[in-house]
């Protein structure tokens, strides 16, 4: 008897648990789930999918937090009954943060410790009081009341149970056309216009020779500043602001109007008007294949989540939610609030960025004898800013928008950082002007732009207002900011351009295409056909005498890009030479630079320049009124902008032009601006002291030493000081990456910053920047969460072409470590990493370091987990070099990394930089990415006993020895690393 009510005790327990966990963990998810269906409509949910969802935050999480308490009964009842209670406590702790978040205006801190101290004392109410239990087991029945309630609510059942609702009507026929359609997202026809109100042929010259061979219609305005209305009504030709953007809201549109006569060649980011059955663009599925939908779905949730629960000042280092519709973790520098993980970047191919995915679109484009439409909704150049004309990123050490509230979407009234996003707005439309050239080129290649219908269109634009919100129609001085779109149609064989003024509508887009294409429309449309409308002879240009459109031409001028640098309070000091002017050193203030690493070896020639300058200004009062800057780059004079203030502290943000960088170092200094009665300027010269040159004083080589700055500042290098780990270190495209964390557990805070040691010379690189929510976990301390740190810098700066000893040194205060060492190869090599973090410890378990001792990964060893073959070795002057691939077919995904094994010792030999494109077509295109080609050192693997040699794909927890290539046996393999 006395058992059984243990028994029941146990399992009532459970039930509390899953109660609690619903309350804490499902229903706010399901509920931020119901209110923003257009998560789900982004990542393509279908049925098997949501109930996927439902099942894992319903049953799963809360079993998995039952779970300790079932394994700790097997050794003791008690220590059972202390562990779940302290899940009781956790979830508890979670409900008490949610619900004071929303009800008190507590500091961050001070909400996270009133939460645990509510959440502790709920839990030995719960120990103690029966009616606490008893109250937990009549709200339990919220374990299956929540996921009914959402599988009810309307939305979720039509995204989901009705997603591939299509009506088709066969009897439709069409001439046989190729069909182009490009869709750009939150451009406004202002961003394109001159002072004429004509499109800016030196600014924008392909959307200028483009509308010199279509027909512009100037006074095209969109229905809605929200994309998953405008994109649906322009694809249906119906306006219906309460429909969601998929196919059972949107039966007839533009995709089922053409299925019967083209084959559907179609790429949706935001919308789902296509299903998967009919539309098979090359784009459409590899982008789907490349994000993973559940595993991209699950980690959106988890972002969201830690958005509804955290304070305000803890969310800095997450990703932005309010950039994207969802795939927050894969924008194009991955941003996490102010910092960006640049670890997951392909520094070379690009693939996973906007510029990727259009790339492959275009890629996808082919002249063959089937009539295609070709449809792609290009998320540019809507947020997040990142992009330079020349198609280079800028922001890949913060991508933060200074004065805009993203949350609610409005501007602030700074109107310097209203003007700088202006700035940065502009310059990425310049970029969207070069991917509208690679089309034409790319259709002209193809031998289809003469004969194509093409229509280029955005979907609506963006206010850049003071006090305004970014997105609405409805402010009092809005001037076709938003409502006033890009629209250009080319009809088949047309040389010459013609400009419309009469109004029309995105909503007429179906109804030109079908009449210019000879099909019936077999539905109703709110729009009409725009070439069948009499012309409107008192028509004018829309844009004549626009107060928006004289702003942005008093702002950044018109024709040469110049101008869009030109802004700020004195722009006359612009172009000044350093010698030129009048400045003072200041006693007082000083500047960090986030991008201080990036300046030290520009590469012209890369995909990224650091154009984009980001930090904080010491020596001034939180309080204190804004003030105005200048940037030296190189001696001269770029840019001037204005201080702002940001969570108590001052910071700055300034864009220097791409063309003023030189090849390797360049200088950046800082300038006070003052102004005096006469208007005469003076400079006072700010301090970077992380821009010191650092020099060992004394190194014992193990570990121990004194480093001091060029003014004379002394920090110790102690084994023990600090705790932390590279857990990358790989070359790349003649970068170096190298990736990892680093803290001051003691004092509970990242490292200041990481100095790189190549033999005997110290390189600055830079603060932390990067979250790790691996760091916080292994410390239980959240004051850790930025703590990663993820750097790239030139090969060339590690004397490249002949070996050398690195290190990397965490420095945090007076206090200094060497967190990891290494023997780097020389260019092109493939470093490893310490031995000692890869261990079998037995015959088929791997074990790995990860945070320093603090957390440990287990992997198996498993004969199919990871397919992948070596394809050849050979025997070069100082290495070796091995070529194969590597993936795990079931999940569609290249593996992890790979392992060497010499005589069972392990040693890390990074990822994969080759495109196997044979691989692809064998299994699937997702794993194109696979292949390796890596280099070993001679000297590692010449032994005087035989070696056996090994190279291991890990793949999750997974890990298997790659097999050889039939002109390639184990014996032939492992006697060639065997030289004289």
């Amino acid at each position: 008897m006395v058992i059984r009510k243990k028994e029941n005790n146990a399992q009532r327990i459970g039930l509390h648990i899953f109660a609690l966990s619903s309350f804490a963990i499902a229903q706010p998810l399901l509920d931020i789930i119901s209110k923003n269906v257009a998560l789900l409509v982004a990542r393509k949910v279908d049925t098997l999918d949501l109930l996927i969802l439902i099942l894992v935050l319903s049953v799963f999480i809360p079993l998995l937090l039952v779970l300790p308490g079932l394994i700790t009964k097997l050794i003791s009842s008690r220590l059972s009954r202390m562990v779940n209670l302290a899940m009781i406590s956790f979830l508890a702790g979670i409900l008490c943060l949610l619900i004071l978040k929303n009800t008190l205006s507590l500091a961050g801190v001070a909400s996270v410790v009133a939460a645990i101290g509510l959440g502790v004392g709920f839990g030995i109410i719960y120990s103690r009081r029966e009616v606490v239990r008893t109250f937990c087991t009549y709200i339990s029945p919220a374990v299956l009341i929540f996921p009914i309630l959402f599988l009810q609510n309307v939305n979720i059942s039509r995204i989901v149970f009705n997603l591939d609702s299509f009506v088709l009507d066969s009897s439709n026929t069409a001439k046989e056309i190729p069909v182009v359609m490009l869709v750009f997202d939150e451009m406004p026809l202002i961003s394109l216009l001159d002072k004429n109100a004509n499109i800016d042929r030196v600014r924008y010259p392909n959307f200028a020779s483009f509308a010199a061979e279509s027909h512009w219609f100037r006074n095209a305005e969109s229905e809605s500043g929200e994309t998953i209305i405008a994109v649906p009504s322009m694809l249906s030709g119906i306006l219906d602001e309460r429909a969601l953007p998929i196919v059972a809201d949107y039966p007839q549109n533009l995709f089922s109007l053409l299925q019967p006569s083209h084959r559907l060649n179609v790429t949706e980011i935001v919308t789902y008007l296509c299903p998967q059955t009919m539309c098979q663009g090359d784009g459409r599925e590899r982008i789907q294949a490349m994000s993973g939908k559940l595993q991209g779905l699950f980690s959106d949730l988890a972002v969201v989540y830690l958005h509804l629960s955290l304070p305000t000042e803890m969310r800095s280092s997450l990703p932005v939610i309010t950039q994207s519709w969802g795939d927050f973790f894969n924008t194009d520098t991955a941003a996490f609030g102010e910092y960006v993980d640049i670890n997951d970047l392909d520094w070379s191919g690009l693939i996973d960025t906007r510029f990727g995915k259009y790339s492959q679109f275009l890629n996808s484009i082919h002249a063959d004898d089937e009539t295609t439409l070709y449809f792609y909704h290009a998320l540019l150049p809507h947020i997040p800013w990142e992009y330079l004309p020349s198609g280079k990123f800028y922001s890949i050490s913060g991508n933060s928008i200074p004065g805009l509230d993203e949350k609610q979407e409005l501007w602030g009234d700074n109107d310097a950082l209203v003007i700088q996003s202006y700035q940065r707005h502009l310059l990425q439309v310049g970029f969207v002007d070069k991917l509208l050239g690679d089309l034409i080129t790319k259709l002209k290649s193809e031998k289809l732009y003469q004969k194509s219908l093409i229509v280029i269109a955005s979907d609506h634009g963006a206010s850049f207002w003071p006090g305004t919100e970014r997105r609405s129609m409805e402010f009092p001085g809005a001037e076709r900011d938003v409502s006033g779109v890009t629209l250009l149609i080319k009809q088949p064989n047309q040389e010459l351009g013609v400009v419309h003024d009469e109004s029309v509508s995105t909503l007429d887009i179906v109804p030109t295409i079908a009449r210019m294409l000879g099909i019936a429309l077999n539905f109703r449309t709110q729009g009409r056909d725009v070439f069948s409308r009499p012309a409107d002879t008192q028509a004018t240009n829309p844009y004549l005498g626009n107060k928006t459109l004289q702003r942005k031409l008093d702002l950044f001028g018109s024709g040469d890009r110049e101008g869009l640098y030109n802004i700020g309070v004195y722009p006359q000091l612009l172009g000044q030479q350093r010698e030129e002017l009048d400045a003072r050193v200041s006693t007082t203030l000083t500047y960090e630079l986030d991008q201080q690493g990036y300046l030290q070896e520009v590469d012209l020639n890369a995909p990224f320049v650091p154009s984009r300058l980001t930090g904080r200004i010491h020596g001034i009062s939180a309080d204190s009124e804004a003030i105005d800057i200048a940037v030296a780059l190189n001696n001269k004079i770029v840019a001037v902008a204005q201080s702002y203030m940001e969570n108590r502290s001052v910071r700055f943000s300034v864009l220097l032009p791409d063309y003023e960088f030189v090849a390797g170092e360049n200088i950046v200094e800082l300038f006070r601006i003052h102004a005096g009665i006469d208007g005469q300027l003076t400079l006072e010269t700010m301090r970077n002291p992380r821009s010191s040159q650092y020099h060992y004083v004394s190194f014992n080589g193990g570990g121990d030493g004194v480093i001091a700055d060029q003014d004379g500042n002394t920090i110790t290098l102690s084994a023990e000081s600090l705790a932390g780990y590279v857990d990358r270190f790989a070359a790349r495209d003649n970068y170096l990456e190298i990736s990892g964390w680093a803290v001051q557990a003691e004092a509970s805070k990242p490292v200041d910053f990481l100095l790189l040691a190549v033999d005997d010379e110290l390189i600055y690189l830079g603060g932390p920047n990067i979250l790790r929510e691996d760091v916080i976990q292994a410390y239980d301390d959240p004051s850790l969460g930025v703590s990663g740190f993820s750097f790239k810098i030139a090969q060339s700066r590690l004397n490249a072409g002949s070996a050398v000893s690195v290190k990397l040194i965490g420095v945090s205060g007076d206090d200094a470590t060497v967190l990891n060492s290494f023997n780097y190869l020389g260019e092109n090599d493939s470093p490893v990493l310490d031995a000692e973090t890869y261990q079998y410890t037995s015959a088929d378990k791997l074990e790995i370091t990860m945070i320093a001792g603090q957390q440990r990964r287990t992997l198996t060893m498993t004969p199919d987990s990871v397919l992948g073959y070596i394809d050849s070795v050979e025997v070069k002057e100082g290495y070796v070099e091995i070529q194969g691939w590597a993936a795990n077919i079931e999940i569609s995904k290249a593996a992890d990394f790979l392992l060497l094994d010499l005589n069972s010792k392990l040693y890390y030999l990074g990822g994969f930089n080759l495109t196997r494109e044979d691989v692809g077509r064998s299994y699937n295109s997702a794993i194109t990415d696979s292949g390796f080609s890596l280099r070993i050192a001679q000297s590692m693997l010449h032994r005087e006993t035989p070696l056996r040699v090994n190279l291991i794909g890990v793949s999750g927890d997974e890990a298997t020895r790659l097999k050889y290539t039939a002109n390639l046996s184990e014996q032939i393999f492992e006697s060639l690393f065997i030289r004289d």
